[in-house]
């Protein structure tokens, strides 16, 4: 019988959170000066769905990360990226009754656990479970089915459209308290929402993150394709106050330039605006890596 394994955030999703708020080269724009970029947006659009995604994430978690897997999918530019995904991890969620091709978006936590949603059909998949022996049991009115393998992990089907896969029954038993409004989520949190309304609405991937270190509140990452073919990554980062933005401004700068050297990242910008500090850089579909992931150190084996 296959055992299941589940999907590890690396270390590599802190580093990208954090890293983005700084950028290379270039002076730092007075923090007096009034601009428009680091407004709140319009909640319309993909960056919906990742509301949705972190509506669903408990608030103990401080991070995740949501990839819009639709548009990689069906995108000519992208597509690529998913056939990688694919080749990774299609065939395991195949065994327990899941197809990555109606998969819509995955959502990875901290935890070792991931939300997969899309077009799902939870008898389909609770036949597929029940065929190879997974025990079900429910907790507030939702299914969890168990590995009949020791360590092999616990799967909720989370109406209306998603799976819970995670290795810990603590753990799905923490999401469905959030899903079933018994628990806080992390977009419950206010610096989060702050964050989260000054991203772009158009993305492929986004990272949120609360209290990452001492004065900094709360970061979000995105990346989007533009017009050109490009992809533009866009980091907003809440700080307590104005010195704590100054001060964390001026020392992620190096931290950020690892990033930026990773993706050969082009016109690399950077702006604070009081508690804000905003980062944007342009790179080349084909220089983008970990786009999607490292999906090798993620799924079973």
């Amino acid at each position: 019988m296959k055992k299941l394994a589940i999907p590890i955030i690396s270390s590599l999703i802190l580093l990208l959170i954090i890293s983005t708020i700084a950028c290379t080269g270039g002076e730092k724009t007075p923090a007096a000066t009034p601009t428009p970029t680091i407004a709140p947006t319009s909640t319309t659009g993909d960056i919906e769905s990742a509301i949705a995604a972190f509506n669903r994430i408990p608030l103990e978690w401080g991070k995740a990360r949501y990839i819009n897997l639709a548009t990689f999918r069906t995108d000519s530019n992208l597509r690529s990226f998913y056939e990688k995904c694919y080749a990774a991890m299609g065939n395991d969620l195949a065994g327990i009754g899941v197809d990555l091709n109606e998969i819509d978006s995955v959502t990875f936590f901290v935890k070792q656990a991931a939300i997969y949603s899309g077009r799902l059909d939870f008898n389909h998949i609770a036949e597929a479970l029940q065929s190879m022996h997974y025990v079900r049991s429910t907790y507030l009115n939702i299914e969890i089915w168990e590995s009949p393998e020791s360590g092999g992990g616990f799967i909720a089907l989370l109406p209306p459209d998603s799976v819970l896969v995670t290795l810990e029954r603590q753990d799905a038993e923490l999401c469905i308290s959030v899903v079933q409004k018994w628990g806080d989520s992390i977009y419950s949190d206010s610096n989060v929402q702050d964050v989260i309304s000054r991203l772009p609405t158009q993305i492929l991937r986004v990272d949120i993150e609360k209290d990452v270190t001492s004065g900094l509140l709360a970061t979000g990452s995105t990346v989007e394709e533009t017009d050109s073919g490009t992809l533009k990554m866009t980091t907003i980062a809440k700080f307590q106050d104005d010195a704590s933005a100054e001060k964390g401004f001026s020392d992620m700068e190096n931290q950020f330039n690892i990033w930026a050297n990773s993706w050969n990242m082009m016109n690399v910008e950077n702006v604070q605006i009081r508690r804000f500090v905003k980062s944007t850089g342009y790179t080349e579909i084909p220089d983008a890596v970990n786009l999607l992931g490292i999906y090798e150190s993620y799924w079973l084996h």
